[in-house]
């Protein structure tokens, strides 16, 4: 029986025993991402891992953007009906779902049982509906639609005309697009350009948790594709790994940027070029990644499975919270793909998680 497996957890693992567990079952679009500075580790050897993190306090003097926005969403909630309680204290984050063999089911079972056990009101961030369901039905989590994550099935994907036409028109202007050899990439134009980028969003920083960070550096079989038009690097896109028993099978569209002033769509440019050399390569997927609280009405918003009171206050974030993030512009973007497109979820077991939903958009650098 699941429930008498014991397995051992190693709360510290040394960084190579995740990055290979990562490279033996990391299936997933968010599976490299669980790489990232800052996380920890409820690891069990030759099973798998979760993700997760920590996030204190919220300091009102300090982090004035989030107190506002706390206050905020607080109001918009009981304009609804709903009633709120601000609690703040520290909370628990997990990345997605965990990285494990997906045939060993008594393993997977096991080691969220543990993690449970030792963090008995976690949050789930970015879960897929195999693995929320799980938690919905053997600990009483509520599965709460928080987006939707688009991917393109390469063998028999083709990008259509609007997502092509900016690569015809670079090329035709003399535009080299193609992919950079990482031992000579040029960091400090990368890091230039990110600076230009950042100050065109509504998020003035580089993001985390939920989207990665840019590393200016080499890592192991991510792969940068840019466009250049002689002078100068025009922009780039980072495509991180998708693995499946050592293999990298795909790759996860994780970090685009572009030039003040360069070409619009340059990323688009890049990204087809890519699609043309994974295509040649046989890669299975290129993801798109999550578009957040998009598509959040087309789930059933008195589900037995979901919180009566998030259906709302996601849509909110995605309808009215753009000078926070700018959902809608994400997901119109990634909507240009015709990619497919599969729901993921937010699970918890807090009666109305606000500050779950806050920590996780302070992890996420949102503010």
């Amino acid at each position: 029986m699941v429930e008498h497996l014991k397995i051992d957890i190693v709360e510290k693992p040394e960084r190579s025993a995740v990055v290979d567990l990562v490279k033996k079952f990391g299936s997933h679009c968010m599976a490299y991402s669980a790489l990232q500075p800052g996380l920890k580790y409820h690891f069990s050897p030759g099973i798998g891992f979760i993700a997760y993190a920590e996030i204190g306090h919220l300091n009102p003097e300090t982090e004035i953007k989030a107190q506002e926005l706390r206050l905020r969403m607080k109001d918009d909630m009981e304009k609804k009906g709903i009633n709120v309680t601000l609690e703040d204290r520290t909370t628990t984050h997990v990345l997605s779902d965990p990285v494990v063999d997906p045939a060993n089911k008594d393993g997977l079972y096991a080691l969220v049982d543990s993690f449970i056990a030792k963090h008995p009101q976690p949050c789930f961030w970015q879960t897929s509906p195999e693995f929320s369901y799980l938690l919905r039905k053997k600990h009483r989590f509520t599965m709460n639609h928080m987006g939707m994550e688009t991917n393109l099935d390469l063998g028999e994907y083709e990008p259509p005309s609007k997502v092509k036409n900016p690569r015809n028109k670079a090329l035709k202007s003399g535009i080299t697009l193609k992919e950079a050899n990482p031992d000579d990439f040029d960091w400090n134009q990368a890091r230039d350009i990110s600076q230009q980028w950042i100050q065109t969003k509504a998020v003035k920083q580089e993001l985390g948790f939920l989207a990665r960070s840019m590393v200016y550096q080499k890592e192991e079989d991510v792969r940068i594709f840019a466009a250049h038009d002689g002078k100068q690097m025009l922009g780039f896109v980072v495509y991180s790994p998708i693995y499946k028993n050592g293999i990298v099978t795909g790759y996860m569209e994780d970090i685009l940027r572009a030039r003040m002033g360069a070409p619009s769509g340059i990323c688009d440019a890049i990204n087809v070029e890519a699609i043309g050399a994974f295509k040649k390569e046989k890669k299975e997927l290129l993801s798109l990644g999550l578009s957040p609280f998009y598509k959040i009405d087309d789930v059933e918003k008195h589900s037995a499975d979901s919180h009566v009171a998030l259906c709302p206050a996601f849509k909110d974030i995605f309808d009215k919270y753009y000078d926070i993030y700018n959902s809608p512009a994400l997901a119109k973007h990634k909507e240009q793909y015709n990619g497919r497109q599969e729901r993921i979820f937010f699970c918890t077991r807090e009666e109305f998680p606000m500050e779950q939903i806050l920590g996780g958009l302070r992890l996420s650098n949102v503010f």
